[in-house]
């Protein structure tokens, strides 16, 4: 069995080169490696940076602090990760905002500034209202699980990540200190559906299926809509009776929210399953749903002060 690091969202054949599906750290890292360099290459010159020196790489920041409204993706090269933290840490004006993504691999970051409340709001009314359906599932709290933020997940001085929002289950919590989250929630405000789908795709591969589900949220400019997209691990159509299953990262649901809280398709809703967010069955088990009123009271909550 193996899987493809490029996948179509409409779920058409996957294309690219595929590597074995296993515990094989080398696999993992050769596809989260083509992940981030496939970020890398959709940013483009014109959002990449030569690590200089801290103090002008902050002086860089700044500049761009300037004409800074939604929120900005940056590559900086030539960069490591103690020395990327380092430098990070004295520009105080993004500490609250900013969420890295390392390869060591390649001595590259990308840095994403979202200064806009939109961002904060967005990721944390979605999780509140998971959270919210969790402890309606009989013998099942808030407690049941642990929210881990923009926490750093990864794998230390090789390559890691942080997330808009995640969720454990908190039996992980008793493991080493950087274990995955079960779910993981991506944010975009002015940024490319692309660029959050690889998000997506760099949790599935990287974790090695120990993320079981990344959740995308992307809102349109002046926030008219909202899109959400659900990703998972899955098999690929089948290319020919003779050759064993492609299992890839697949967005598997696609759900718009506008302005009046209208969801389309119509009727539609997000279903996590029970397994996505536990690793251990349970007697009163039960899928996650989020209806399309759900939903709607979601988009309504955040419309007075966004839409």
């Amino acid at each position: 069995m193996s899987i493809s690091t490029v996948s179509n969202v409409e779920g058409g054949e996957a294309v690219g080169h595929p590597i074995q599906w296993s515990q094989s750290a080398e696999a993992v890292g050769a596809g989260a490696t083509v992940i981030f360099r496939q970020a890398c290459q959709l940013l483009g010159p014109n959002r990449t940076l030569i690590f200089d020196g801290v103090d002008q790489f902050r002086a860089k920041l700044e500049q761009i602090s300037v004409r800074l409204v939604h929120g900005v993706r940056i590559v900086v090269e030539r960069v490591s990760e103690e020395t990327l933290d380092q430098a990070l840490r004295t520009c105080i004006v993004f500490s609250p905002a900013k969420r890295v993504w390392i390869d060591r691999s390649m001595n590259s970051a990308i840095i994403t500034l979202e200064p806009h409340i939109v961002h904060e709001s967005i990721s944390r009314a979605l999780i509140i209202e998971i959270l919210i359906r969790i402890s309606e599932v009989p013998g099942h709290t808030y407690q049941t699980v642990f929210g881990c933020g923009a926490t750093r997940f990864g794998s230390p001085r090789v390559r890691s990540k942080e997330g808009d929002q995640g969720i454990k289950d908190v039996n992980r919590l008793g493991g080493p200190p950087n274990i995955w989250p079960n779910l993981m929630c991506e944010i975009g405000y002015e940024e490319s559906l692309p660029q959050l789908r690889l998000d997506a795709k760099w949790w599935l591969v990287a974790s090695s299926g120990q993320t079981k589900m990344v959740l995308l949220v992307h809102a349109t400019g002046h926030l008219s809509s909202l899109r959400l997209e659900q990703w998972e691990i899955g098999p690929s159509p089948p290319r020919a009776p003779h050759h064993s299953p492609v299992i890839i990262p697949l967005c598997t649901n696609v759900l718009d929210i506008d302005a009046a809280g209208t969801v389309t398709p119509a009727g539609a809703r997000l279903t996590i399953p029970y397994r996505s967010l536990f690793d251990n069955p349970h007697p009163n088990q039960r899928d996650i749903i989020l209806t399309s009123q759900h939903l709607t009271k979601l988009a309504l909550y955040l419309s007075p002060g966004f839409f």
